[in-house]
């Protein structure tokens, strides 16, 4: 992850709770722990598993925080996923294959992305993917 996204999702995180005295220390730990991750399992996965993979590692860290209701944050680890008004393939819940538009985006409670997806008639379904 690049330094200014860390620097964006910190600011984001300690928006959410500005008074926390031990926010630099848990930040601290969190980017170490990724850190150490992306040298080793990380260095093998994609730009957006790395991603879920230290929204994870926050989480864990700032349990407190409710840190998926803060769109702002979520687009910001999000930023290597598939982009609303996206194109792709990919196949309906009839196992149809079809091109498909992404309607929306957003983190589950499980660490997926879940894309809304549009068919080319007009129908809407959601697929929870975690890479």
């Amino acid at each position: 992850m690049e330094p200014r996204d860390l620097l964006r999702i910190k600011g984001l995180t300690k928006a959410m709770n500005p008074t926390d005295a031990r926010f630099e220390e848990r930040w601290a730990a969190v980017t170490a722990e990724y850190s150490g991750w992306c040298a080793d399992l990380g260095a093998l996965t994609s730009p957006v598993n790395r991603r879920l993979e230290f929204l994870r590692m926050l989480r864990e860290k700032f349990s407190e925080l409710d840190l998926l209701s803060n769109r702002r944050l979520v687009d910001s680890i999000l930023r290597d996923a598939l982009a609303i008004g996206a194109k792709c393939q990919g196949f309906t819940p009839e196992g149809v294959h079809s091109e498909l538009t992404v309607i929306d985006r957003d983190l589950s409670p499980r660490g997926g992305i879940v894309y809304t997806l549009e068919t080319p008639d007009g129908r809407r379904f959601s697929h929870e993917t975690f890479d």
